[in-house]
């Protein structure tokens, strides 16, 4: 493996009680989330339909769900975006209303350029171990992640 520069920043952000918005309510969607309501976020998500585990979160009150299709306004104010829709056309109108607000914005399926993505995390104890592949083989990341993680705990203390 070589070590060479990245055009792109690695960080850890504080979502604590800042919006985030994810737009759409499946699967992908559900993954994001269970990943922001660890960090703290004030989420929303916005989807015509949402999974059963998006449902229970809203009720438990870890998360708001708006049941409609995403629209124009929806970014105001909000932090960091997602979107996990398969709707190329859905992904782009937020990537505009992402830029117009100066929103970061991450599309999980890649259709449309965003702004940053989310790399294969694992956390334990006081340790976050982040692998990314600068998004060229995001299964390649999860692989160098899971061995990290089998050689840690091989390996405890760390």
């Amino acid at each position: 493996m070589k070590n060479k520069p990245t055009a792109h920043y690695p960080i850890f952000l504080n979502l604590k009680n800042r919006r985030v918005v994810v737009i759409g309510g499946g699967a992908v969607a559900e993954r994001k989330i269970r990943t922001l309501i660890q960090s703290g976020a004030d989420i929303t998500n916005i989807s015509p339909k949402f999974t059963s585990n998006l449902i229970q979160w809203n009720k438990a009150g870890k998360i708001k769900t708006m049941q409609r299709v995403y629209r124009e306004g929806d970014l105001k104010k909000t932090t960091l975006a997602f979107t996990a829709t398969d709707q190329r056309e859905v992904n782009l109108a937020v990537a505009r209303e992402a830029t117009k607000e100066q929103v970061w914005l991450n599309v999980a399926d890649q259709s449309t350029p965003g702004d940053f993505w989310v790399p294969a995390i694992f956390s334990a104890d006081d340790a976050t171990i982040a692998v990314s592949s600068q998004m060229k083989n995001p299964r390649h990341a999860v692989e160098i992640r899971d061995r990290i993680k089998a050689f840690l705990s091989k390996n405890e203390p760390y």
